[in-house]
């Protein structure tokens, strides 16, 4: 077959036009020429091939490419987020340590230094019992990582434990520790934040112990002590019991007015009200209390504001005065007593201070009125 020179110029310009990109280039066919047009569509079908050969490659690098983009932005947000994460374990008061499926230490932050004295280098990939966990505790220590590390198990989740550790240094001191467990490549990991609660302990003895001989004193003092809140009863100790013989359960939670004598109680409530509202109130006052009994006791009162249960409340001092009373009754009498028989006595019997002034005379010591003035303002020394 003898292919003509117009045939050979049209299947090369296309091959040119194809090669330098324009996939949709075509031989135009004749419709006279039937051997020229053969040649032609058979080249056109090449063409067209060509074509979808180029297109599929294309969305093969199309594709490719979008998903390098994507790898590249998941890469960047991998990194800000290792970076955040890094940010925010830096800052962290406690101490946050990752342990990998061996028991090995993988991560440990400034705070864990900080908590247990090893730096980051020679923390990590050692095993984390040898390193901070008491021999008292290896064993429990390691059965909860062992779980955490095969199963992904966490006996131990959303609890705030209450262990020990030891530093660097071999000392051993309290820590609250709360563990959980992350899938990280297939493997589970377990991840545990811990803080130093020594100061806390130290605080919780010293109010412990500061408790314990606070209820020392009030349960040993002979005074009955109170705590009245929202004018409740909210405290008595044992000496409020015995002075007035009421059971503690009729004592608490019940209007403190309600052992008050009636004639007493507004006195009392306006003390009450002015010692809350941090106003003037007398250092210490008389009033009377009612017994289990019905009978009345003369009581006095000394009180004070305080802070209790995170709110105000006031603490009464009571102390029982009935022989206080009797005795100053009984001094009365004694004084009347004296007074009758003084006067009766017909000697001149006077009287004088430590300063030689006459205080007092009987009547035979006073001659007028006139003079009674006379013998209160002179020393006995002028006469």
């Amino acid at each position: 077959m003898t292919i003509s020179k117009d045939i050979l110029k049209d299947i090369t310009d296309a091959i040119v036009d194809v090669a330098s990109g324009n996939m949709t280039k075509r031989i135009a066919l004749t419709n006279v020429d039937e051997e020229r047009d053969s040649i032609a569509t058979g080249i056109n079908m090449l063409f067209e091939e060509l074509e979808s050969m180029v297109k599929l490659q294309n969305a093969k690098t199309k594709a490719l490419m979008n998903m390098m983009e994507d790898i590249e932005e998941t890469k960047k947000v991998l990194k800000d987020s290792e970076e955040n994460l890094r940010g925010i374990t830096s800052a962290a008061l406690d101490a946050i340590i990752k342990i990998n499926d061996q028991g090995d230490i993988v991560f440990w932050n400034p705070a864990a230094e900080k908590t247990f004295g090893y730096t980051e280098n020679e923390a990590i990939g050692r095993s984390l019992h040898k390193t901070i966990v008491p021999s008292k505790h290896q064993k429990y220590a390691k059965e909860i990582i062992r779980k955490l590390t095969l199963t992904g198990d966490r006996p131990a989740y959303g609890k705030l434990l209450k262990l020990s550790a030891i530093n660097k240094d071999g000392e051993e001191f309290p820590i609250e520790i709360s563990l959980s467990s992350v899938k990280i490549d297939g493997r589970w990991n377990a991840i545990a934040i811990m803080r130093d609660i020594s100061q806390r302990k130290e605080m919780e003895e010293n109010i412990r112990a500061s408790e314990e001989r606070y209820s020392i004193l009030v349960e040993s003092s002979g005074d009955g002590i109170i705590v009245i809140q929202d004018g409740e009863l909210k405290f008595v100790n044992e000496a409020t019991k015995n002075i007035l013989g009421y059971n503690m359960d009729e004592f608490i939670g019940k209007d403190f007015l309600d052992f008050i004598a009636p004639k007493y109680q507004k006195m009392a409530m306006k003390n009450y009200m002015d010692r809350i509202e941090r106003k003037e109130v007398p250092p210490t006052y008389e009033l009377e209390l009612i017994h289990k009994n019905s009978s009345t006791l003369p009581i006095e009162i000394t009180s004070a504001l305080i802070e209790y249960d995170d709110g105000p409340g006031v603490l009464v001092f009571i102390r029982d005065i009935t022989e206080r009373k009797k005795m100053e009754v009984q001094m009365r009498i004694l004084s009347t007593q004296k007074e009758a028989i003084l006067s009766s006595i017909p000697d001149i019997i006077m009287q004088v201070d430590k300063d030689k002034i006459y205080t007092w005379a009987n009547q035979e010591g006073y001659r007028s009125e006139e003079h009674t003035s006379e013998l209160q303002s002179h020393s006995f020394i002028s006469y």
